[in-house]
């Protein structure tokens, strides 16, 4: 019997972790130019390299997408990242939700192979980050975050990473926008609340 494509891992009020059995990202990849119009720009290394967020076209859109690359690309990191978007739907007019959907993903692994074939390790990634947000309640948010299968991790096979997906929701644009930029923010001050506030999980303690 085939495994089910996703499975529920933890789960309560305005979260999800869950686990993928469908292989995800390639790392790294090059960019691809897809049907509907859409430009993947391939991959670009942060590694080490905070000021380098800007180059990414995704993290343009969004303050809090670029805080959460930047604290994960300091030097002192023990993470990465591979990979980003966010979006804006319109859902439709509805009784039972806002109108609108701000959403977004950032592919974040280990540095290191070694520590990506744990999925307990990436899975105490999505842990950590929980434990460190705090409910906002004039915001209407949602955090997903998915271990997934890597196809290649700079050559090696078996290794994980986790998708993190915060999401934003309104009845307007402007608040979907809003609830957005606070869950990246939220997360992003949760990874490096350890650390002074500038590492993502430093490497000497995690």
């Amino acid at each position: 019997m085939n495994a089910k494509p996703i499975k529920i891992l933890r789960q309560g009020p305005g979260f999800t972790i869950a686990r993928s059995f469908i292989p995800g990202a390639l790392v790294p990849y090059n960019a691809v130019d897809h049907n509907d119009g859409y430009r993947n720009h391939g991959y670009i290394d942060l590694r080490g390299s905070p000021e380098l967020v800007y180059k990414i076209p995704e993290a343009r859109k969004s303050t809090g997408l670029s805080a959460i690359l930047k604290v994960i690309a300091h030097p002192k990191s023990a993470l990465m990242t591979c990979g980003c978007e966010c979006y804006l739907f319109d859902c439709g007019e509805g009784d039972d939700q806002p109108r609108f959907l701000a959403g977004g993903y950032i592919s974040v692994m280990f540095k290191s192979a070694e520590k990506n074939r744990n999925i307990k390790a990436i899975q105490d990634i999505a842990a950590y980050i929980l434990n460190g947000i705090s409910g906002a309640p004039q915001h209407h948010i949602v955090y997903e975050m998915i271990l997934e299968p890597l196809k290649l991790f700079f050559g090696d096979s078996d290794c994980f990473a986790l998708m993190l997906k915060p999401l934003g929701f309104g009845d307007t644009k402007e608040q979907a926008w809003a609830s957005f930029e606070h869950a990246s923010n939220s997360i992003a001050v949760s990874l490096c609340r350890d650390s002074g506030g500038e590492i993502a999980l430093d490497e000497d303690s995690f």
